[in-house]
């Protein structure tokens, strides 16, 4: 009797809570495991999903450089133009810019928010691409 007692009232419910206790650690790690695997995914997605995007990092001395990627995110192109330097320097820029536009079929254009990001955005807005 003292050991069918002992069993229910203090080594059964002992043995309840641990199993418990256990099982909720695994379900835990479990969880956090395929949050941190979604939120992976999701942030590593293109933000534009699959598109060709034609990028520039702004500069005055240096220059703006230029790359374009495919829908795969492969680089196509990669170049520097000088937009800012002399009116010179900018209508090659804008040349340049638009080649590019047409020969890889460009769908969206980012430019990065460094030195020079404001002009260079008015310059790129100012070429009257197609599409844009």
């Amino acid at each position: 009797m003292a050991m069918e007692d002992s069993y229910h009232r203090l080594l059964a419910p002992s043995l309840e809570t641990d199993t418990r206790q256990e099982i909720k650690i695994r379900a835990d790690d479990e969880a956090i495991r395929v949050f941190a695997h979604n939120l992976y995914e999701l942030l590593m997605a293109p933000p534009l999903g699959s598109r060709t995007i034609l990028a520039i990092d702004p500069g005055f001395r240096t220059g703006c450089k230029v790359v374009c990627l495919d829908r795969q995110g492969k680089l196509l192109i990669n170049t520097t133009i000088y937009p800012t330097l002399s009116a010179k320097l900018a209508d090659e820029a804008g040349k340049i810019i638009s080649d590019i536009v047409q020969q890889f079929k460009v769908e969206a254009i980012a430019i990065g928010s460094g030195t020079a990001g404001r002009e260079t955005e008015a310059f790129v807005r100012g070429l009257n691409l197609p599409g844009k």
